[in-house]
């Protein structure tokens, strides 16, 4: 079996379908569909059920609504394949998908890591996520260049990764239970610290619906700063293990993330006030700003914030 695919679902009914087929119109690899579905309540396990009498590739299981880690980390159990691909139920892979993640491993000597372009759709606008040519790198060349790569690709979530089975179970990695989102982040810095090759691909193989409703991320502002907040705290710690100074990178998303949220007043007031809990004052972000676009958006957040943000 060259690769597994895990489809965790919570009532998926609307999106469901056209995942599973963006799956089953793979050609060129042999592969295994595995579907978990987390306590839904609506059509979706209907759906899935379908399709695992309709293919023999492809199961079907239903558990208890315990979350979207539990439900990963039961697919990485029944996973036969060579590679393991985890895969959104409200997204798609793009044609020969599956091929182009893998038809390479072998010269490339089995990366444990394979990481590829990505399409995002926000309403009818299209953005295009693509690393501009294929690398294969040694893990400690990854590691040391890991913030060259995050400019170029999301090194936080797993829908644009692919990775070697027997890898995850030798390093004991799973998904982290009970955490409600920035699981993948977790997930993935656990897969960056002990990996050996990696395989960057320019191919653009994803296509990732932003927000759709009722997703964990498409939730209170307030909830999504925070899991900003917690992700950019385990990178750092990361990147300390790395021996990489993470100050400007701090700076630079820190700022990035409080010019997200200026413009709406709630929102401005939600990240001032978690801002002022964690004891980070933004006039204290000036320093270390280098480039003029980073000055020119300190300088909206200043003026925006008023007062009150920058003595607070």
């Amino acid at each position: 079996m060259d690769i597994s695919i895990v489809i965790p679902f919570y009532n998926a009914g609307d999106v469901l379908k056209n995942c599973i087929e963006s799956v089953t119109t793979q050609i060129g690899v042999s592969w295994e569909l595995i579907l978990v579905d987390d306590g839904s309540t609506d059509e979706s396990s209907k759906i899935a059920t379908d399709f695992s009498r309709k293919y023999e590739n492809i199961q079907a299981f239903r558990q208890a609504n315990q979350g979207v880690s539990v439900a990963r980390n039961r697919g990485i159990s029944l996973s036969k394949g060579k590679y393991i691909y985890f895969l959104d139920s409200d997204d798609v892979i793009k044609r020969n998908a599956l091929q182009n993640m893998i038809r390479d491993v072998v010269t490339d000597k089995y990366p444990d890591l394979i990481i590829f372009g990505y399409e995002m759709i926000n309403v009818n606008r299209i953005i295009t996520k693509q690393i501009p040519k294929k690398r294969v790198l040694s893990g400690c060349t990854f590691r040391t260049d890991i913030l060259s790569i995050e400019n170029e690709v999301d090194l936080n979530s797993i829908w644009n990764k692919c990775y070697r089975l027997e890898f995850l179970k030798e390093i004991f990695v799973d998904f982290p239970e009970g955490v409600r989102i920035g699981e993948d982040a977790v997930f993935n810095y656990s897969v960056f610290r002990k990996v050996n090759i990696v395989s960057l691909l320019p191919d653009v193989l994803y296509q990732y619906t932003m927000e759709r409703q009722g997703s964990a991320m498409n939730s209170h502002t307030s909830d999504k700063i925070e899991l900003q907040l917690r992700v950019m705290d385990e990178f750092r710690k990361m990147l300390q293990e790395f021996g990489i100074d993470s100050k400007k990178n701090d700076l630079q998303k820190m700022l990035g993330l409080v010019y997200q949220h200026i413009w709406s007043r709630c929102e401005r007031n939600q990240i001032l006030g978690i801002l002022r809990i964690r004891k980070i004052r933004l006039s204290s972000l000036l320093f270390g700003v280098t480039s003029i676009k980073d000055l020119i958006k300190f300088g909206i957040v200043i003026f925006i914030s008023g007062k009150w943000a920058v003595t607070h």
